[in-house]
């Protein structure tokens, strides 16, 4: 990608100004994934979307006929398997200093988002993180988010995450084990993985609904400027959706294996009051894995509430 940008469409480049058009390929979306995979809008898809993202190459070698443990104990974890030493190659080719990239990714996938939490999670200077993470972001391997209410170019509440779902699944559960892998005790990675796999699937499951949001923006009952998520030092809103008129949809999503209660959407309507500039009227939106319970719905019947269950999809 940086060799097609730099050196054939720049400005200092022979082809540049006569070229007739270009296109970026980009990864699916999770319906064009899903439908490729076979899978109808189910944990199991989640399990999926998780580990293999929307690159369709990956989702080749995934098999949903099986389990996902099945299916990283075969694709991934192997040393001879393509998706093993996929992410190494990747970055080793467009990277000079691979290293020092792999520590800042890795701590990413940690969940030090920050540019402080990364400089100390890697110990590099601060000037350098900051040159390597816009390094990635040119090349579309993280992005760098800021709540949905404030202006990308000013906020100070920037935080970083690694865009492809594979990428993102190599760097927390295959690259800190790779020892253990090339031991061949596979066994103790797979024990890892499965016990940190559920709050894994609830960040993607996060990102699916925000998706699902962008790509059915009927569902939302006015016309946004901006979505995405918000965050303060103490708070989180999983999805926010607004316009400069001050209209509002605040949302939340829960991946467990319990329906989803009153008590959910009193504590949404308490965090959707501590959101500056966003005071006029107010919708919500609930996401679950698993339904709503009985009170929830009349609630819904009857105030700016919308339900949505992982199987309506």
């Amino acid at each position: 990608m940086s060799f097609m940008e730099k050196k054939t469409l720049s400005y200092k480049s022979p082809l540049y100004g006569r070229r007739t058009g270009q296109i970026e390929l980009r990864p699916f979306n999770y319906a064009n994934a899903a439908e490729m995979l076979g899978l109808k809008p189910s944990e199991k898809l989640i399990q999926f979307l998780g580990v293999f993202g929307n690159i369709p190459a990956y989702l080749e070698m995934a098999n949903p006929g099986k389990s996902i443990w099945q299916n990283i104990m075969e694709q991934i974890i192997p040393v001879d398997r393509f998706l093993h030493n996929e992410v190494r190659f990747l970055l080793m080719q467009e990277l000079r200093t691979p290293q020092n990239y792999f520590a800042i990714m890795r701590a990413i996938s940690l969940g030090k988002i920050k540019i402080n939490e990364i400089v100390q999670s890697t110990q590099l200077d601060r000037g350098i993180v900051g040159k390597y993470l816009n390094n990635l972001i040119e090349l579309r391997i993280i992005e760098r988010h800021v709540p949905a209410n404030e202006n990308p170019l000013k906020s100070r509440k920037g935080i970083y995450v690694i865009k492809d779902n594979f990428f993102r699944f190599w760097f927390r559960f295959i690259y800190p084990f790779l020892t253990y892998i090339e031991d061949d005790r596979a066994n103790i990675v797979m024990q890892k993985i499965k016990a940190d796999f559920s709050i894994y699937q609830g960040y993607i499951f996060e990102e699916v609904y925000l998706e699902f949001l962008k790509q059915n923006p009927n569902i939302i009952p006015f016309d946004y400027e901006r979505i995405g998520s918000w965050w303060d030092r103490n708070e989180e809103i999983d999805i926010l959706a607004y316009n400069e008129n001050g209209e509002t949809l605040v949302g939340e999503c829960k991946f467990s294996n319990k329906k989803v209660g009153v008590n959910i959407l009193d504590n949404l309507k308490r965090k959707g009051k501590l959101i500056e500039g966003c005071n006029k009227e107010k919708y919500y939106i609930l996401f679950s894995k698993c339904g709503f319970t009985n009170d929830m719905k009349t609630i819904a019947g009857k105030e700016n509430v919308i339900l949505v269950q992982l199987s309506d999809m």
